[in-house]
């Protein structure tokens, strides 16, 4: 593979600077192909290459990130019905479960989860529910 095939990774390699979130890149080599590029992980773990780039494995978030009133950091309703602060909670506990939870909607779940179509106004939020856990 020549120059124009090589690809930037940049992963956040948490575990090595334990107090907070650090960014760092790795430019694979020609010849080196990105280990996350076929590599499928579940219930919220996130491909991380190892430091050489040649092996990678999935792995469950530590730590989780607050970046104000971004979309991310906002609280989410699990499909297991529970409250979550943010995306990153929510991949955090389905990871440390193994078991798939999705966002049911954005915003908290409230007191209307567990009926069927209907539509439950809470605050600012509309949400609409089609089926029951």
């Amino acid at each position: 593979m020549g120059q124009s095939r090589r690809h930037l990774l940049c992963v956040l390699i948490g575990y090595l600077v334990s107090y907070r979130l650090t960014l760092g890149c790795y430019q694979f080599p020609a010849d080196v192909k990105d280990p996350c590029m076929d590599k499928e992980c579940h219930f919220g773990s996130k491909c991380r290459p190892s430091l050489d780039g040649r092996t990678a494995e999935c792995m469950c978030p530590e730590k989780c990130a607050n970046y104000g009133d971004s979309r991310g950091s906002r609280p989410v309703c699990g499909s297991d019905g529970r409250d979550y602060p943010n995306v990153c909670e929510l991949e955090k506990a389905a990871c440390k479960q193994m078991r798939e939870i999705t966002i049911k909607y954005q915003g908290h779940c409230g007191e209307c989860y567990f009926f069927t179509s209907v539509i439950c106004f809470q605050g600012n939020h509309i949400a609409v529910f089609s089926d029951s856990k």
